[in-house]
């Protein structure tokens, strides 16, 4: 035996595969098509893209180590991206600031959170006050990570919730920012634990829950599409809209489709522009469709300019609810700069603080604009039951 297949030998002995490869295929950022591009990378060519196909026909095969790489990065990437959103409470504090009613022992009760035998562990915790009526509580989560070689599988993932009393308005906002989706899971549980101690201060209606934005909020699928495309449509003080990049969406079987657009038909799923004769999103009958109802919107992808004091250039933002075509579930408004490049006399900037200034930007008007379609009747923030309810509930005429 060569060297090189001695090496190459030890390396898979060293690869997770079977049911060790399972949680991360499963319960990871990667997507089916990130799933389907590897086997297919193998000659393996299959009808069904989902996972209860991908995944055990990856389980079945022994990965070579470039294979294993080629997630391992698809991996990565997606992880250590911020992931913003936020959400709101109604104040009803009066003059009482933030800093005087939140726990004072909160972050030992944070770190109750995470049970023994959960996959994660709290790394770092931290508390910051800014000034009176604004606080940061941040941290990082330490994970065993089969993405890294065997000797640097325990990774350290970052988070920050920031609660904020608007200045002048009786809200509440919490901008949550995560990575991994452990991230996500622990900032959930922080944000409903501040939650509860502003209820027992009585600075928060004890019969009200935080007000999130969520897909199934919307009661039909042409108010959805509305809801994202305003985020095309609207003036910001440093962001220029240019094109739409990529879409998610699928048909709502429950719908007739209009025979002038038949040709598009065949070409839903999760549609790539691709698809679309290298025309632009506003130059085909997407938007139609949309309007309609036909189509359910999952995310938007677009490219923006940016100029502000620190920095221009263009970036892209991906928008919306992740995945909800295919799950249907309570899946929050999300936001995350998936591309960015900086213009030449900015190269010396911090990318991570760009990102953040231009998701804020983003996402400022996202609860004026949800309360308007409040008034208007185009949501409904009661509770659903979307695993027996949520056809009748969503797809209603």
């Amino acid at each position: 035996m060569s060297n090189y297949d001695k090496e190459d030998n030890e390396l898979n002995s060293l690869l997770p595969f079977g049911a060790n490869i399972r949680p991360l295929l499963t319960a990871s950022g990667l997507s089916e098509y990130d799933l389907k591009f590897l086997l297919q990378k193998r000659g393996i060519f299959i009808k069904q893209t989902n996972r209860n196909t991908t995944v055990p026909e990856i389980a079945s095969l022994l990965l070579s180590p470039r294979e294993f790489e080629i997630l391992k990065n698809r991996q990565s990437k997606k992880e250590s991206n911020i992931k913003r959103s936020t959400a709101q409470d109604e104040w009803i504090g009066g003059a009482k600031n933030l800093v005087d009613v939140i726990d004072a022992n909160i972050e030992e009760l944070i770190k109750e959170l995470v049970g023994e035998n959960s996959s994660y562990s709290i790394h770092s915790l931290n508390m910051i006050n800014h000034g009176l009526n604004q606080i940061v509580i941040e941290g990082e989560i330490r994970r065993n990570d089969w993405t890294k070689d065997i000797f640097s599988i325990t990774t350290t993932h970052p988070w920050k919730l920031i609660i904020e009393k608007i200045d002048g308005e009786n809200i509440i906002e919490y901008a949550v920012e995560t990575t991994a989706p452990e991230t996500k899971e622990l900032v959930n549980k922080v944000q409903k634990l501040v939650h509860k101690t502003f209820q027992a201060k009585n600075v928060i209606n004890k019969g009200r829950d935080i007000q999130k934005i969520i897909a199934t909020h919307f009661i039909k699928n042409e108010y959805l599409f509305e809801y994202l495309f305003s985020f095309a449509e609207k003036a910001y003080p440093s962001l220029v809209f240019k094109r739409i990049v990529d879409i998610e969406i699928g048909l709502d079987d429950k719908r007739r489709f209009p025979e002038t657009f038949k040709w598009l038909k065949g070409n839903i799923g999760e549609l790539k522009l691709t698809a679309l004769q290298d025309k632009k999103l506003e130059e085909t009958d997407i938007i139609e469709l949309g309007k309609l109802g036909v189509l359910v919107f999952g995310e938007i992808e677009a490219e923006f300019g940016f100029d502000y004091v620190e920095a221009k250039g263009v970036c892209v933002i991906q928008f919306g609810f992740p995945k909800f075509y295919a799950k249907r579930k309570h899946i929050e408004f999300e936001t995350k700069i998936s591309k960015i490049n900086l213009g030449k006399n900015s190269s010396h900037v911090s990318k991570v603080k760009v990102k953040r200034f231009l998701l804020k930007e983003f996402q400022r008007e996202k609860h004026k604009t949800f309360e308007k379609f409040k008034k208007d009747n185009k949501v409904n923030v009661e509770p659903k039951d979307t695993d027996r309810q949520f056809l009748i509930n969503f797809i209603e005429y």
